[in-house]
């Protein structure tokens, strides 16, 4: 049990509130989850205190209106986002993209002796296609045990993310052609071929300005909620926060 400026919050409150909070142990998500009934019963009070209807369907609709009335957000002023921008250019390009086409020879990833045939077979077939003896598209029609095989293997316009990361690791620095090596993935073995490889552009301020006013915002929000957060719990009267492993049942 805890006492938060004299309103108690029970064990079975703790246990309930406890399941929205996974941790690496019962008394680690028994502390999160006191310490977010604790904060929400401060919220509250302050709420009652301002005259702030709390009788709501949604509780952080009164919880907004508490942080409008007590907490100052300041907006990044054009300098602030410039200075971010040129400190951070790195992170505002557009995004890159490659165009590729695979023969997938499957096999699972515990089938190391398949495999290491698969490997020799795309070796082969690489040096075939690479002399002119051999045709992807036919391959891939032929052999490919990815459902891509019905349009020659071509696996269309692929962006980071979109494919598993094994796969994005060569392709993404690939220079356009079939891939000098093939490659393991968790399903199998692939021969690639990259047909159009485009990094990504440095975009100008002008263009990221609004998402690099609304990211240091964001920041600078997060920053002085908790800051606000921090100032109610150290000003409130907290019992039996301590003792709050003894909540579980």
């Amino acid at each position: 049990m805890i006492r938060v400026n004299e309103v108690v919050i029970d064990a079975d409150a703790i246990a309930q509130e406890a399941q929205y909070h996974p941790a690496d142990s019962k008394e680690a998500a028994f502390g999160l989850a006191a310490n977010a009934l604790i904060i929400e019963k401060l919220l509250l009070q302050r709420a009652i205190e301002l005259g702030i209807p709390v009788e709501r369907e949604d509780k952080e609709d009164y919880i907004d209106e508490v942080l409008n009335a007590d907490v100052a957000f300041p907006k990044a002023s054009e300098e602030e986002c410039k200075r971010y921008f040129e400190e951070n250019r790195s992170k505002f390009t557009t995004t890159p993209y490659v165009e590729t086409s695979h023969i997938l020879l499957g096999a699972a990833p515990d089938d190391l002796n398949t495999r290491a045939q698969l490997i020799n077979k795309a070796k082969s077939w690489i040096k075939d296609l690479n002399e002119g003896k051999a045709d992807f598209a036919q391959l891939a029609q032929q052999f490919s045990d990815c459902p891509s095989k019905e349009s020659d293997g071509f696996l269309g316009v692929l962006e980071r993310g979109s494919t598993v990361t094994e796969f994005e690791k060569k392709v993404f620095i690939a220079t356009p052609g079939i891939l000098a090596h093939p490659i393991e993935t968790r399903y199998g073995v692939h021969i690639i071929n990259v047909h159009k490889n485009t990094k990504g552009k440095q975009l100008e301020f002008d263009a990221v300005k609004s998402q690099v006013s609304a990211f240091l915002d964001d920041s600078v929000q997060r920053q002085a909620i908790a800051q606000y957060i921090e100032k109610l719990t150290r000003e409130a009267s907290i019992e039996g926060l301590e003792n709050v492993a003894s909540s579980e049942h």
